[in-house]
Formats: structure tokens, C-alpha cells, sequence
């Protein structure tokens, strides 16, 4: 005996000429069933994970895997490796899938967020203000570099700079935290050259001369920095060329540093000739007018 099924009318599919195609649907018992199985499952499987997620601020889940050897520091471990990825992602512009929740008391628009940028601009002037490198510059000047920083989060332990780096060529200007610059010795060691605070700025050798980094730097504790980049530097040069005499001896100084720690004695007692050196640097400036 035959299970009864459920057939459609012919339906046209291709018509091309002398050629007729034509298709139906057919639907016995079991395929009904199944239709039924796999649509309830499916329904179950879609109620089980919204009740699964209720808690959660989003439907977007990211996962990490790392080793540890030390189990007993899972909680801390995780947070420092969070805090890691966070600042990764913010120097790289790139935001989390994650819900966000905003409540404004303040009607924002146009005249608001022109406060708003007004405000860090002038609080990055504050910052250029006392660094010694932009001493000279005009108030002009100084709000016209404050808009081109970009603003570069570290956690601790990140490195910012890596010795031996030919391709980050870039200013770094220190408004929060501390760092350290460190030089790698051949047999793999490291002797500390100095401590980095609030205004102090490194990447002054890379961004004029195209040298490698002469040094590593590492963030001793979260760092916040404003960064400056190559053609930024550039334009400033060439509008204010009076200023390169000025960075040219801080570029000997701690060219000068650099090689007291290479060779385990005070900056002093150098052998290489100041003068030389500094001649060396403005040599390597190639893009200056």
C-alpha cells in the first residue's frame, strides 16, 4: 500500500524555444515530518541562546586563547591581557561590536561638538607648550600641530619602540604615565639609558634623520601619548627652518646618551667629537629647505 503525499501543479521553469521545462513540489509523510523536525529544532536552538545571552551587553562574542603557566593568576592574567587588546585596538581606530548605551543631558549639535574639539585642541597646545622641541613655535603654530597629533594609548609593558625598527618613523610626546628607553646589548642584555615622565618626547632621531631606532621604549606603566607623524614634522621644518639648529642639539645630547650607555661611561667622556656629530645630523636631513 502507498503513503499518500501531497503533489503541486506543474509549474513553468524554462521555456526556450521548443524546449518546456517544468517542475513541481512533492511532499510525502517522512518529508513533512522532517520539515516539522528540523523548524522546531531550529526555533528551539534560536529561544535556548537569547536566554543564554539575556545578560550579556550585546550578540557579539569575542574569544582569546593564551598560555598559562601559572593558574592561580587566571583573574589578573585576564585583565592585563584585555587591557593589552583595548589599547592594540584604539591606536589602530578600530571599535568593538558592543552595545553602547548614552545618556546625553546636554543637546548636542554642531556648535556643541565645535566646543568640544575647541577644547582639546587647546588642552594639546597646553601639552606643546612644554616641550622643549616646540619652544620657539608661535601660538599660530602651535594650534595648527595641536590638530595633526593623534592620540596613542600604551598598556604597561607594551613596547613602543622597538630598536632596529627601519619603518615607525614617528614623534611620540608623553602627556600620561611613564616609560623607559633602553638600550639591547649584543649578548642579549639591557641597560636602562633613562626615565620617561609627562612632556618628555622621543622619535626625534627616526623622524629627521630616517635612522632605525636607536633604542627600544618600553611603557612602565599605561601610557597615554600624542604621536606625530613624518609629514607633520616635515611641514614644520620647512615653514620654521630656524628651529632645526635648536632640535639638532637635543639630537646630540642624546646621541651623546645613547653612546655613554653603549659603552658603560658618562656622556662626558664620549670619544666622539660634539661638533661632529652634530654635523653628522644636519647631513642626514635631507628634506630640509
Amino acid at each position: 500500500m502507498s503513503l499518500p503525499y501531497l503533489e503541486t501543479c506543474p509549474l513553468p521553469w524554462i521555456n526556450a524555444g521548443l524546449l518546456h521545462i517544468d517542475f513541481s513540489f512533492v511532499l510525502d509523510q517522512l518529508s513533512i515530518v522532517m520539515l516539522l523536525v528540523v523548524t522546531g529544532v531550529g526555533f528551539l536552538i534560536h529561544v535556548y541562546s537569547v536566554g543564554y545571552m539575556s545578560d550579556d551587553k550585546g550578540y557579539a562574542r569575542y574569544a582569546l586563547r593564551y598560555w598559562l603557566t601559572e593558574l592561580a593568576f587566571d583573574d589578573p592574567t585576564d585583565a592585563v591581557i584585555r587591557w593589552h587588546i583595548i589599547t592594540a585596538l584604539q591606536r589602530a581606530g578600530i571599535k568593538l561590536a558592543v552595545e553602547e548605551r548614552n545618556v546625553m543631558n546636554t543637546k548636542e549639535n554642531e556648535k556643541h561638538d565645535e566646543a568640544m574639539h575647541q577644547r582639546e585642541v587647546l588642552l594639546r597646545v597646553k601639552t606643546l607648550r612644554r616641550v622643549e622641541l616646540f619652544a620657539s613655535l608661535t601660538d599660530t603654530e602651535l594650534n595648527a600641530l595641536a590638530e595633526r597629533l593623534r592620540f596613542s594609548p600604551f598598556a604597561k609593558g607594551n613596547i613602543i619602540t622597538r630598536q632596529g625598527d627601519q619603518r615607525s618613523h614617528w614623534l611620540y610626546i608623553v602627556i600620561n604615565g611613564e616609560a623607559e628607553v633602553y638600550l639591547e646589548t649584543p649578548n642579549g642584555g639591557r641597560r636602562t639609558v633613562r626615565a620617561l615622565g609627562n612632556s618628555n618626547f622621543f622619535g626625534e632621531m627616526g623622524l629627521m634623520t630616517g635612522a632605525p631606532r636607536a633604542a627600544s621604549v618600553i611603557a612602565k606603566t599605561d601610557v597615554e601619548c600624542y604621536r606625530l607623524d613624518k609629514e607633520v614634522f616635515e611641514d614644520i621644518l620647512r615653514a620654521r627652518p630656524a628651529i632645526v639648529e635648536e632640535i639638532t642639539h637635543i639630537l646630540v645630547t642624546r646621541q651623546a646618551e645613547l653612546e655613554a650607555a653603549m659603552h658603560d661611561i658618562d656622556a662626558q667622556a664620549v670619544p666622539k667629537d660634539t661638533q661632529q656629530q652634530h654635523s653628522e645630523i644636519l647631513t642626514h636631513e635631507s628634506y630640509l629647505p
